[in-house]
Protein backbone atom coordinates (compact mmCIF):
# COMPACT_ATOMS: atom_id res chain seq x y z
CA UNK A 1 0.00 0.00 0.00
CA UNK A 2 3.09 2.27 0.88
CA UNK A 3 4.64 1.42 -2.02
CA UNK A 4 1.66 2.12 -4.68
CA UNK A 5 1.15 5.85 -3.06
CA UNK A 6 4.94 6.62 -3.00
CA UNK A 7 4.84 5.88 -6.40
CA UNK A 8 1.82 7.93 -7.28
CA UNK A 9 3.26 11.02 -5.34
CA UNK A 10 6.26 10.25 -7.15
CA UNK A 11 4.50 10.54 -10.75
CA UNK A 12 2.47 12.95 -9.54
CA UNK A 13 5.80 15.55 -8.73
CA UNK A 14 7.14 14.22 -11.87
CA UNK A 15 4.35 15.69 -13.96
CA UNK A 16 4.60 18.69 -12.43
CA UNK A 17 8.04 19.36 -12.89
CA UNK A 18 7.55 18.37 -16.51
CA UNK A 19 4.52 20.84 -17.04
CA UNK A 20 6.47 23.57 -14.96
CA UNK A 21 9.91 23.41 -17.52
CA UNK A 22 7.67 22.83 -20.84
CA UNK A 23 5.63 26.06 -19.99
CA UNK A 24 8.03 28.72 -21.00
CA UNK A 25 8.19 26.94 -24.41
CA UNK A 26 4.26 26.99 -24.45
CA UNK A 27 3.95 30.86 -23.63
CA UNK A 28 6.68 31.33 -26.28
CA UNK A 29 4.58 29.33 -28.94
CA UNK A 30 1.16 30.50 -28.10
CA UNK A 31 2.56 34.28 -28.94
CA UNK A 32 4.30 32.83 -32.08
CA UNK A 33 1.06 32.04 -33.16
CA UNK A 34 -0.79 34.76 -31.77
CA UNK A 35 1.42 36.96 -33.68
CA UNK A 36 1.27 34.98 -36.72
CA UNK A 37 -2.59 34.72 -36.77
CA UNK A 38 -3.24 39.20 -37.52
CA UNK A 39 -3.59 41.06 -40.83
CA UNK A 40 -0.84 41.72 -42.47
CA UNK A 41 0.42 44.76 -44.98
CA UNK A 42 -0.30 43.42 -48.34
CA UNK A 43 -2.81 40.89 -47.49
CA UNK A 44 -6.13 40.92 -48.88
CA UNK A 45 -8.75 42.59 -46.53
CA UNK A 46 -11.37 40.04 -45.75
CA UNK A 47 -14.84 40.85 -47.80
CA UNK A 48 -17.93 41.53 -45.35
CA UNK A 49 -21.75 42.49 -46.00
CA UNK A 50 -23.77 44.09 -42.62
CA UNK A 51 -26.12 45.86 -42.31
CA UNK A 52 -25.71 49.45 -41.06
CA UNK A 53 -27.16 51.03 -38.22
CA UNK A 54 -27.15 54.38 -39.20
CA UNK A 55 -28.79 53.70 -42.47
CA UNK A 56 -30.33 57.26 -42.41
CA UNK A 57 -27.39 59.69 -41.49
CA UNK A 58 -24.93 57.43 -44.10
CA UNK A 59 -27.44 57.50 -46.95
CA UNK A 60 -26.12 53.38 -46.82
CA UNK A 61 -28.70 50.79 -45.20
CA UNK A 62 -26.48 47.81 -46.38
CA UNK A 63 -22.59 47.81 -46.59
CA UNK A 64 -20.33 45.91 -48.60
CA UNK A 65 -16.56 46.47 -48.56
CA UNK A 66 -15.89 44.93 -52.11
CA UNK A 67 -18.43 47.83 -53.15
CA UNK A 68 -16.02 50.70 -52.40
CA UNK A 69 -12.43 48.58 -53.22
CA UNK A 70 -10.76 45.41 -54.40
CA UNK A 71 -11.09 43.94 -58.70
CA UNK A 72 -15.10 44.60 -58.19
CA UNK A 73 -16.02 48.20 -56.32
CA UNK A 74 -18.18 50.30 -57.80
CA UNK A 75 -17.81 53.52 -55.88
CA UNK A 76 -14.77 54.60 -57.21
CA UNK A 77 -13.13 54.88 -53.73
CA UNK A 78 -9.22 55.37 -53.34
CA UNK A 79 -8.60 54.75 -50.20
CA UNK A 80 -10.44 53.20 -46.81
CA UNK A 81 -10.70 53.52 -43.33
CA UNK A 82 -12.61 50.51 -41.23
CA UNK A 83 -12.07 50.80 -37.86
CA UNK A 84 -13.44 48.38 -34.38
CA UNK A 85 -14.56 50.40 -31.52
CA UNK A 86 -16.51 49.61 -28.74
CA UNK A 87 -18.95 51.97 -26.69
CA UNK A 88 -17.35 51.32 -23.48
CA UNK A 89 -14.09 52.31 -25.02
CA UNK A 90 -12.88 55.75 -24.12
CA UNK A 91 -9.77 55.72 -26.63
CA UNK A 92 -12.60 54.82 -29.57
CA UNK A 93 -14.62 58.04 -28.44
CA UNK A 94 -11.90 59.88 -29.09
CA UNK A 95 -10.79 58.63 -32.22
CA UNK A 96 -14.46 58.71 -34.02
CA UNK A 97 -15.19 62.30 -34.41
CA UNK A 98 -11.86 62.86 -35.65
CA UNK A 99 -12.42 60.20 -38.37
CA UNK A 100 -15.99 62.13 -38.66
CA UNK A 101 -13.99 65.36 -39.86
CA UNK A 102 -11.87 62.85 -42.13
CA UNK A 103 -14.99 61.84 -44.09
CA UNK A 104 -16.27 65.26 -44.53
CA UNK A 105 -13.32 66.74 -45.54
CA UNK A 106 -12.16 64.22 -48.09
CA UNK A 107 -15.39 61.94 -48.83
CA UNK A 108 -15.57 63.56 -52.59
CA UNK A 109 -11.70 63.21 -53.15
CA UNK A 110 -11.75 59.50 -52.94
CA UNK A 111 -12.15 58.50 -49.34
CA UNK A 112 -14.37 55.88 -47.42
CA UNK A 113 -14.77 55.57 -43.90
CA UNK A 114 -16.33 52.93 -41.95
CA UNK A 115 -16.76 51.67 -38.16
CA UNK A 116 -17.60 48.68 -36.74
CA UNK A 117 -18.90 48.13 -33.25
CA UNK A 118 -17.88 45.28 -31.67
CA UNK A 119 -20.07 45.12 -28.58
CA UNK A 120 -21.59 42.09 -27.57
CA UNK A 121 -25.56 41.51 -28.17
CA UNK A 122 -28.50 42.69 -29.99
CA UNK A 123 -29.20 44.71 -27.05
CA UNK A 124 -25.81 46.74 -27.19
CA UNK A 125 -27.50 48.71 -30.20
CA UNK A 126 -29.54 51.29 -28.33
CA UNK A 127 -26.38 52.30 -26.94
CA UNK A 128 -24.25 52.26 -30.49
CA UNK A 129 -27.18 54.47 -31.49
CA UNK A 130 -26.90 57.07 -28.83
CA UNK A 131 -23.08 57.31 -29.58
CA UNK A 132 -23.89 57.82 -33.03
CA UNK A 133 -26.23 60.77 -32.13
CA UNK A 134 -23.58 62.40 -29.41
CA UNK A 135 -20.73 62.16 -31.63
CA UNK A 136 -23.01 63.14 -35.18
CA UNK A 137 -21.44 60.58 -36.91
CA UNK A 138 -22.30 60.56 -40.81
CA UNK A 139 -20.38 57.62 -41.93
CA UNK A 140 -21.50 53.96 -41.66
CA UNK A 141 -21.26 52.54 -38.67
CA UNK A 142 -22.21 47.94 -38.30
CA UNK A 143 -23.07 46.47 -35.55
CA UNK A 144 -20.48 43.27 -35.07
CA UNK A 145 -23.04 42.16 -32.11
CA UNK A 146 -21.34 37.99 -32.68
CA UNK A 147 -17.85 39.58 -33.17
CA UNK A 148 -17.99 37.36 -36.17
CA UNK A 149 -16.24 40.12 -38.27
CA UNK A 150 -13.74 41.14 -35.51
CA UNK A 151 -12.32 37.80 -35.18
CA UNK A 152 -11.51 37.38 -39.55
CA UNK A 153 -9.76 40.56 -38.52
CA UNK A 154 -8.26 39.69 -35.54
CA UNK A 155 -9.25 42.33 -33.45
CA UNK A 156 -7.89 42.58 -29.94
CA UNK A 157 -7.30 46.13 -28.31
CA UNK A 158 -9.33 48.98 -29.61
CA UNK A 159 -9.48 51.06 -31.12
CA UNK A 160 -8.47 48.78 -34.24
CA UNK A 161 -7.88 50.95 -36.86
CA UNK A 162 -7.40 49.49 -40.56
CA UNK A 163 -6.15 51.75 -43.93
CA UNK A 164 -7.03 49.88 -46.83
CA UNK A 165 -6.47 50.95 -50.26
CA UNK A 166 -8.60 50.84 -53.90
CA UNK A 167 -6.94 47.66 -54.41
CA UNK A 168 -8.52 46.17 -51.24
CA UNK A 169 -5.12 44.94 -49.96
CA UNK A 170 -4.15 46.44 -46.49
CA UNK A 171 -1.74 49.46 -46.35
CA UNK A 172 -1.56 49.83 -42.35
CA UNK A 173 -2.83 48.68 -39.01
CA UNK A 174 -3.08 50.65 -36.08
CA UNK A 175 -4.14 49.92 -32.26
CA UNK A 176 -4.86 52.26 -30.21
CA UNK A 177 -5.69 56.41 -30.44
CA UNK A 178 -2.85 58.67 -30.04
CA UNK A 179 -2.74 62.41 -31.58
CA UNK A 180 0.40 61.63 -33.28
CA UNK A 181 -0.64 58.68 -34.71
CA UNK A 182 -3.30 60.75 -36.18
CA UNK A 183 -1.61 63.52 -37.48
CA UNK A 184 0.46 60.51 -39.28
CA UNK A 185 -2.58 58.94 -40.47
CA UNK A 186 -3.89 62.51 -41.83
CA UNK A 187 -0.57 63.16 -44.17
CA UNK A 188 -0.96 59.61 -45.50
CA UNK A 189 -4.68 60.10 -46.16
CA UNK A 190 -3.58 63.17 -47.92
CA UNK A 191 -1.20 61.94 -49.66
CA UNK A 192 -2.77 58.91 -50.94
CA UNK A 193 -5.52 60.94 -52.38
CA UNK A 194 -3.36 63.55 -53.99
CA UNK A 195 -4.52 66.62 -51.62
CA UNK A 196 -2.10 69.17 -50.49
CA UNK A 197 -1.12 69.71 -47.00
CA UNK A 198 -3.62 70.93 -44.16
CA UNK A 199 -2.42 70.05 -40.39
CA UNK A 200 -4.70 67.55 -38.36
CA UNK A 201 -5.17 71.13 -36.09
CA UNK A 202 -7.43 72.86 -39.10
CA UNK A 203 -9.02 69.50 -39.91
CA UNK A 204 -10.65 69.11 -36.20
CA UNK A 205 -10.77 72.80 -36.16
CA UNK A 206 -8.66 73.15 -33.26
CA UNK A 207 -6.22 75.79 -35.30
CA UNK A 208 -5.85 79.19 -33.30
CA UNK A 209 -6.02 82.53 -35.52
CA UNK A 210 -2.93 84.24 -35.74
CA UNK A 211 -5.09 87.57 -35.16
Amino acid sequence: MWLKQSSSIFWTISLVIFMASNWPAQSRASEKKSAEETLKKGQVAPVFSMRVINSKESGISFFSLDDFVGPEEKKHTKLMVLSFFATYCEPCKKELPVLEKLWERYKKDGLMVAVVSIDKGTGQAGGIKELINRKHLTYPVIHDKFQILAKRYHVGRLPYLTLIGKDGKIKMLNVGYTESFTKKLVGIIQKELGEKPVSFEEIIGTKKSGN
